[in-house]
Formats: structure tokens, sequence, C-alpha cells
């Protein structure tokens, strides 16, 4: 019998491309929801999106052993999510920085379907990690999808308050939005953490246990308090907004991380019970490290 363990597959570096790369494909998304109200607002928001998925594809290129092999990762789309991942990348970053080049809506919004598909394709690569309990489950795809585009909704209000991006005015549109893809990254996830309950080993429940009053604090009812206050008294929403933002931003890649290194025990052993001894019954099952 052996009890689950943290995987030692992936290390920071995996977990950096789940966290910029979410974050970079939010942010496109969230500058063609933007962009029928601001055509100025497509810019520099596309241009740091891009880099920011190609930093977190970066960061895997770096973890993988032989590096001169990762044209290997091209190979088998049929049947890998990692491969599709590349594929979609390759479409997503030269449609971005010509989005970039010429701001034109006729650009930015396939851009944003390729950034969502970008995102399906790593909520897909957790759901088909099976021995990883906390990424198998059905509702992580839907929790991945969700807190990369709220990431990306907290990132856009941050570099428009603190001015990295032309906008005249940050349309009420968007602010809604933000709204709606933070409370949607909550019910995800409460759904997610109800789906893991007796489906994940102790120490992984453990984990997001005790980080759960704070993700709910700081990264949703906080961050929306403050958008409510920056519609209602906009002599102060730069500020506002950009606290929103960088709580949104932060509490997403938090999770992510602690989802990738800290709560990922690979399920270990179990036997459905054990063996007689002598002319004695069998006894109950064994599964050591589960509640």
């Amino acid at each position: 019998m052996i009890a689950p363990s943290l995987q030692k597959y992936w290390d920071g570096r995996a977990a950096g491309n789940f966290v910029f790369g979410g974050a970079g494909s939010g942010l496109i998304i969230s500058t063609a929801i933007a962009t029928p109200f601001n055509t100025a607002s497509m810019s520099a928001a596309l241009l740091i999106g891009a880099c920011l998925i190609a930093l977190g594809l970066l960061l895997v290129w770096f973890e993988i052993g032989r590096p001169l092999r990762f044209i290997n990762v091209l190979r088998n789309p049929y049947t890998s999510w990692m491969s599709r991942e590349a594929w979609t990348a390759i479409v997503l970053l030269p449609l971005t920085l010509a989005a970039f080049a010429l701001p034109t809506r006729g650009l930015v919004i396939p851009a944003a379907f390729v950034a969502l598909l970008f995102l399906y394709c790593q909520a897909r690569i957790l759901r088909a990690s099976a021995g990883v309990p906390t990424w198998r489950q059905r509702g992580t795809m839907a929790l991945i999808v969700t807190t990369g585009l709220t990431e990306g909704a907290g990132l856009y209000l941050l570099l428009y308050a603190t001015g990295l991006i032309d906008v005249l005015s940050l349309p009420i549109p968007l602010l809604i939005t933000a709204v709606l893809f933070i409370g949607g990254r909550y019910a995800t996830w409460r759904s997610w953490l109800h789906e893991l309950q007796g489906n994940a080993p102790t120490e992984s429940l453990s984990v997001m246990r005790t980080f759960a009053k704070q993700f709910i604090v700081v990264g949703h009812l906080l961050p929306i308090v403050l958008i409510v206050v920056a519609w209602l008294i906009p002599a102060i929403s730069d500020i506002v907004l950009a606290v929103s933002g960088v709580l949104v931003l932060l509490s997403g890649w938090t999770f992510k991380t602690r989802l990738i290194l800290s709560a990922s025990h690979i399920q270990g052993f179990a036997i459905e019970h054990t063996p007689a001894r002598g002319g004695g019954r069998s006894g109950p099952g064994v599964k050591p490290g589960w509640s």
C-alpha cells in the first residue's frame, strides 16, 4: 500500500504556463469585449496578452529535459492536448500580433475565439491527467476556463487604471463582464470543491480548504465591491479598479499554483478488501491517505 504523494513531473515552470497563458488569453478575450466600445483599447492589451502566452510556453520549453526536441510536441495533435495547445498557439500568436499591428475589429474577434480555444486546451491538459484526482474532475475544465477569463478581465482593469492602455473611458459592459466572470469563477470553484469531496486525497483537500476563505474574500467578494465602488464614485475609480484587478489576478495565479504544486497528490494505491487469513473472512478495504 502506498499513500498519495505530490507529483514530481510538473514544477513551477509548468505552473507558469497555466498562470501566464491563462491570463494572456483571458486578456485577449477581454480586449475583444471592449473593442466595440473603444477601438483604441486594442493595441497594447493585445501585445501584452501575446507576450504572456509566449512567456508561459517558454517556461514549458525550459522544463523539457531535452529542449532541442521541443518539435516533438507538435507531432501528435490527434490524441494529445499538449500538441493541440501548441498548434493553437501557433495560430493565436501571429493572429494577435497582426491585430496589434493593424488595429481592426476584423482581426481581434477571431483572435479572441482562438484564445478561448487555447484556454480550453489548457483545461483539457489537466483533465486528462487521470492519476491526479484534483486535476481529473469533470469540473476542472470549467474552473480553468473561468479562471483564465477572470484573470484577463482583472488584468484589463489594471492596465486601464494605470494608464498602460490607451482608453478614453472604460465601458460599463466591460465592468459588468468582469463581475460576471468573477461570479462564474466562484460558482465553478464551489462546484469543483463539492466534486472533490470523497474523490481526492485528504492532503489535497486540506490545501484547498486552507485556501478557501481568502480565495472567497480576496479573489471574489472584495473585487466585486471595489468594481461597484468605482462605478458609483468615478473620482476614485482608477485606484479602486487597479486594486480590484490586482486582487483578481493574483488570487487566480495563487489558486493555479497551489493546484499544480501543492494539491496535486497522485492517488496512490488501495485494495478493495484485506485478504482472509486461514479460515477467517476477508477484512475491509484499505485506501491510505483518503478520508
